[in-house]
């Protein structure tokens, strides 16, 4: 009888810790989220990357995970002269999503509150 209990745990221990591996992509793809299909949609998206030497980020409108190569990419079209004069303004840039340490999430309309906040603080 214990074992026949051991058994049984053990199979629905492997059975739950499967779901939970099935449900990981599903996370990792923002499934349940408001606009889960892409959540950068209508955003800017300010980006740093692992890039040790030059890591000033970028920021992108309209973008969108791919997959280019075999590669995860987060493919948008650089904002940057929102921030500042950039002559990569208005280009299509893709960054390989790997490489991506953080980024920032808003609204056109968030990012002109926060820059009105941050030059009223400024001396």
């Amino acid at each position: 009888m214990k074992i026949k209990l051991t058994c049984v745990a053990v199979v629905l221990l492997m059975a739950f810790s499967a779901f939970c591996v099935s449900l990981t992509p599903a996370i990792a793809q923002g499934h349940g989220r408001e606009n889960a299909a892409n959540p950068f949609e209508g955003k800017l998206v300010r980006i740093y990357t692992d890039n040790k030497k030059e890591n000033n980020g970028c920021m992108l409108q309209n973008a969108s995970l791919e997959e280019i190569g075999g590669r995860m990419m987060l493919v948008g079209t650089s904002a940057d002269a929102v921030a500042y004069d950039n002559w990569a303004s208005g280009m299509q840039i893709g960054v390989a999503w790997g490489t991506v340490t953080m980024y920032y999430l808003m609204t056109p309309e968030e990012y002109e509150a926060q820059v009105e906040r941050y030059s009223r603080k400024a001396p």
